[in-house]
This record gives structure tokens, sequence and C-alpha cells, in this order.
């Protein structure tokens, strides 16, 4: 287990242009992406005055179809995400620019729009040799992690990158830094690093950071190894490179499902031999 080290609530360290994270109940609402909002976009009412966070990584889901059961698979259906939770709100070109970034989306709980219908008969893709713990995307290669949120769905009232989680080289460790981005304290937090094998099949392993109590503009941060090796045989099948950084806490109205691969914090790691 890696250790954590805290720092007294500050004002994160955000890039130019960045948005603290509570709401000003105050500021005239706007939608859509506009020079002086702090948002990426938010809808005209704004944010109600108790509103859900939820965080984690903008992506899609759908329906894979495979006309004549060809492995070359089409999406139906296709709807944005916040990690596994579905949302709504903006159109979904808005989003674009968000696609594979960690976000924060505030909004209120709710049932899944109703989709376009399909009219197409669906056929199913040719199963795929992956791990259980796999789940392919619009976007790509899902991995699966615990626990997920009970949040079936949020109609977004605003959205914006997650500047609060950042993470950098440091010789052959990576330092992962975490100021809260809500104005809520957090309990339970645990930054858990996943690492993926330097092998042909591909195993897993994780080291978890305990942080505890997050307090609101609280920071932590954790120092790990790059690469990581299970203990004894095989040879040649226990080494693994640092692949993403999890989020893990709780908080009344804070959902989390966020585990952000270190190539979309700006930290490109690699196996030994690649």
């Amino acid at each position: 287990m890696a250790c954590a080290s805290q720092e007294a609530p500050a004002k994160p360290e955000a890039p130019a242009g960045a948005a603290p994270p509570a709401v000003d109940a105050d500021a005239k609402p706007k939608t859509g992406r506009t020079g002086d909002s702090p948002w990426h976009w938010r809808s005209d009412a704004g944010p109600g005055g108790s509103p859900t966070y939820l965080l984690g990584v903008m992506g899609q889901s759908g329906i894979e179809h495979c006309p004549g059961g060809r492995y070359d698979p089409q999406w139906l259906a296709v709807h944005p995400t916040i990690g596994r939770i579905s949302v709504s709100g903006p159109d979904d070109e808005v989003l674009d620019p968000l696609m594979d970034q960690p976000v924060l989306a505030l909004g209120r709980p709710g049932e899944p729009p109703p989709g376009d219908p399909i009219t197409t008969t669906i056929e199913m893709c040719p199963p795929a040799q992956m791990r259980s713990d796999w789940r392919t995307t619009p976007r790509g290669m899902l991995i699966e992690r615990s626990p997920r949120p009970a949040l079936p769905h949020l109609d977004m009232d605003a959205i914006r990158p997650l500047h609060e989680l950042r993470a950098r080289k440091d010789g052959d460790h990576v330092i992962v830094t975490l100021t809260n981005p809500v104005p809520l304290a957090l309990t339970g937090v645990v930054l858990r690093t996943h690492y993926e094998g330097c092998f042909g099949k591909p195993g897993h392993r994780s080291e978890e950071t305990v942080v505890g109590d997050l307090g609101v503009g609280a920071q932590a941060s954790t120092r790990v190894p790059v690469l990581t090796r299970n203990p004894g045989p095989p040879d040649g099948r226990n080494e693994f490179s640092a692949y993403s950084v999890q989020l893990e806490g709780q908080g009344e109205g804070v959902a989390i499902d966020l585990d952000v691969p270190f190539g979309r914090l700006g930290v490109e790691l690699e196996c030994p031999n690649e």
C-alpha cells in the first residue's frame, strides 16, 4: 500500500481560465461555452441549489451491430456517459471536446431520455477474446472497476474538465495529486493505481493509497512506482506497468466513477520492451 500525504484546505492551482468547484448562485446563467464562464457548458437555468455531482471520464455507450456476423461493429443508439453513468443535457457535439477526458458534471438524477427507435435487426458481433473486466464501447475498450455508483442517469446542468486531478512523472515514479473538486467533504477517499502486465496475456494488479477524509478544497498526493513486480516465478510474467489511477470516495450528493489512464493526464508510460 502506497503512502498518501495531505495538505490543509487550499484553493486548487487551476490552469488559467479554469473553474472553482463551487457554483456561484448569483452568476448570470449561460448556455454553451463562453470565454467568461468557468464551465464548458451550462444550461440556461443553471444548477439548482443542491445538485448531484458526478466525476468520471467522458465517454459513450451504445449497441454493437455486426451485419453479416463480421467483426466490424457499427454502433447504434449511441449516447454520452460519464464513467458508466448515462448523461443528458447539451447536444452531443457540445460534448465532443470533452470525450475521453476526466470531467466534473452536476445536475439532477433521473431516468435516461428515450432514444431514437432502432429500425434494423440487431446482429450480434462474434465473441472476442478478452478479459472479463473489459467492455467494448464506441470509444474503445473500457476496463470495469468496482465499485459502480448506484446513480442510473444524470440530467446535467453544467459540465467542465476536471483539472483537480493531476499526474507527473518523477524518475521511476509517478506523483498523483488530487484536490477535492466539490464544495463538500469527502470520506473514504482512496487513490488506486492500476497496473497492466508487460507480457503476452494481459494481467492486472493494483496498489492502494488510503487518503481517508478530504475536506473542502483539501489536497492529497501519492507517489507510486511506474513498474512493479509480482514476487517469484514465472520469469517474464511478473512485471507490470502503471496504467491508470482510480478515485474512490463518498459524499452527500456525490457520485464517483473515475478511472483515468495516465496518458489522459499527460503521462505516457510504457513497458520496458515496448
